[in-house]
């Protein structure tokens, strides 16, 4: 008899384990492709920005669905291209200032188009990492880049 108790309470204990998503659970929908390291809303409905290990994607639908909006670039390394950190401009939906490389050297580019088109902008070379970027609420030509020395 205890014997069949014992297993009868570990069955129930196990499946009490069990979680599934819906109201009050996380559940993911992506993006997929590796760490993402920010999540910003995009100043439009639905609108959405993930960046990280990976590069940057957009959501159109509220993180439903992404898509990968990465420049086409030649990786430095073989760490691939990644989107150290990017801002978007509440102000002006679908502009995106994004910084991509590798883990120890960045590139800062700029997106009108939610980021389906990438213009490469000219900073400063002398520092190792640009590690931020921010866009100006109120004016959406300035941009604020903060870099730090020796990678990482």
């Amino acid at each position: 008899m205890n014997r069949h108790l014992l297993i009868l309470t570990t069955i129930i204990f196990c499946l009490c384990q069990l979680s599934f998503a819906g109201e009050g659970f996380w559940e993911t929908h992506g993006p997929y492709g590796g760490e993402i390291w920010e999540v910003e809303f995009g100043g439009t409905r639905g609108l959405c920005y993930a960046g990280g290990e990976g590069g940057l994607f957009t959501s159109f639908d509220d993180g439903a669905n992404w898509e990968k909006r990465t420049p086409e670039l030649v990786p430095i390394s073989d760490y691939g291209v990644h989107c150290r950190t990017f801002s978007i401009c509440q102000a002006q939906p679908g502009l995106v200032y994004a910084a991509f490389g590798d883990y120890y050297q960045y590139q800062l580019f700029k997106s009108e188009d939610a980021g389906a088109t990438w213009q490469l902008l000219d900073v400063p070379a002398e520092t190792d990492v640009l590690s931020a970027v921010a866009c100006d609420p109120n004016d959406p030509d300035r941009v604020y880049v903060a870099y730090s020395e020796g990678g990482g």
